[in-house]
């Protein structure tokens, strides 16, 4: 047996952990030499060896907590690789550990059929892969790793702090008053777990992408301001929903009275250059002096997606007018928000699955399908209302009412 792992008493946590999987004796000392005097922040790799499927699923079982795997397709089988890929994510749920693809046989698996089809973070072939593009990838991948750890461990922080304002209520006798309201919180915890992991993937795959180019001087003008436009539009939205739910979450959140109008002011700067960028009028038709008294992190929150849905829904059809319209309504001791388009509309399909979590009518990767199930969520159990969306004569009409 040509492998060996340490137990968890000794692991080293100074090192980076990287498993080589591949069947040739010469693979694993060329990547080994290549690597020799190679670190990233401080930190050496330390390696680890196995040779087929069996070897890895061993190691595997081990307690070392692996950074990244460099991984052969073609092993004992045609498909060994992409076997474990399967292996690795869906029966050992590891998705934090970054994979890197090597082949010396593309033909066999087209690589754009395995970044597609695979949750694999890099495809190189053995003949192309030099040097320095190994370096490169390597880099981006470790540096993919630390930031999909930060974000595992902060999540575990925030499940603590959950646990502990349950044991916090439970010794006040308060568990009654706030029962409903943590069922609530769990509800939008999960949520926004399942909501976030993916779009910062995104953001950290392409910072690390970015930044090691940087270091190789290798870097693409075009393709850098790209990349960081969309890190910067997807972190504003992730911002806005993180600040949204610290506020909420704190046991002495309370209602504020605030106008209409500046809730307003606030919600079309932060769509201001989407809507600039895809040439899209907003009218804006409201009562600003129209006082309200409820959650304004919460309500900002949920019309700011639904604005985004709307923009959205443009994109995918191009040769209509791009006009949304937002209007305030008082009447029966009811705040009526209306927030209109013209793009075509829900289709009979679909309309009823809306806010079904995880269904969407969206192609995007960064999309989960949660937004209007946590809006729906937020309105109805959190503000004491009532979130419609329905069609109109030439689109979209959302609803917002507030008791």
């Amino acid at each position: 047996m040509k492998f060996a792992v340490k137990t968890s008493a000794n692991i080293d946590t100074d090192y980076w952990n990287v498993l080589i999987v591949d069947d040739e004796d010469d693979v694993h000392s060329v990547t080994k030499l290549v690597l020799k005097n190679f670190s990233y922040k401080d930190k050496k790799i330390k390696f680890y060896d196995a040779y087929n499927i069996d070897d890895t699923k061993k190691i595997l079982a081990s307690d070392v907590e692996f950074s990244l795997i460099l991984l052969d397709i073609v092993m004992e089988r045609n498909d060994a690789g992409l076997f474990l890929v399967k292996y690795i994510r869906e029966e050992l749920k590891n998705h934090l550990v970054r994979i890197i693809l090597r082949t010396g046989e593309p033909g066999t698996t087209p690589e754009e059929k395995v970044i597609i089809d695979y949750d694999v973070n890099d495809y190189k072939e053995k003949t192309e892969l030099t040097a320095i593009k190994l370096k490169s990838s390597i880099i981006s991948s470790l540096r993919s790793f630390e930031e999909l750890k930060k974000i595992r461990d902060n999540e575990k922080i925030l499940k603590k702090k959950v646990e502990e304002n349950i044991a916090e209520l439970r010794k006040k006798d308060k568990l009654i008053q706030y029962q409903n309201r943590i069922s609530e919180n769990t509800k939008i915890l999960n949520t926004l777990a399942h909501q976030w992991r993916q779009p910062l993937n995104i953001i950290s795959l392409s910072a690390s992408s970015l930044l090691a180019d940087i270091e190789l001087d290798c870097i693409d003008n075009e393709e850098f301001e790209h990349n960081i436009s969309d890190i910067v539009q997807i972190t504003q939205l992730l911002s806005n929903q993180i600040d949204s739910f610290l506020n909420h979450y704190k046991p002495n959140n309370e209602k504020e009275e605030f106008l209409l109008g500046t809730l307003f002011e606030k919600i079309l700067d932060l769509v201001k250059k989407r809507v600039e960028n895809h040439n899209i009028e907003i009218i804006s038709d409201i009562n600003t002096d129209l006082k309200l008294n409820t959650y304004k992190s919460e309500l900002e929150q949920i019309i700011v997606h639904l604005i985004e849905n709307s923009i959205d829904a443009y994109l995918t059809n191009e040769n209509l007018p791009r006009l949304i319209k937002i209007k305030s309504e008082e009447k029966d001791n009811q705040i009526v928000i209306r927030i209109e388009d013209s793009a075509g509309g829900l289709s009979e399909e679909i309309k009823d699955k809306i806010f079904i979590p995880y269904f969407s009518t969206k192609e995007e990767l960064n999309d989960t399908g949660l937004g209007l199930y946590m809006s729906k969520l937020l309105m109805e159990e959190h503000l004491n209302g009532k979130l419609n969306i329905f069609n109109n004569d030439k689109g979209c009409t959302a609803e917002v009412i507030l008791y």
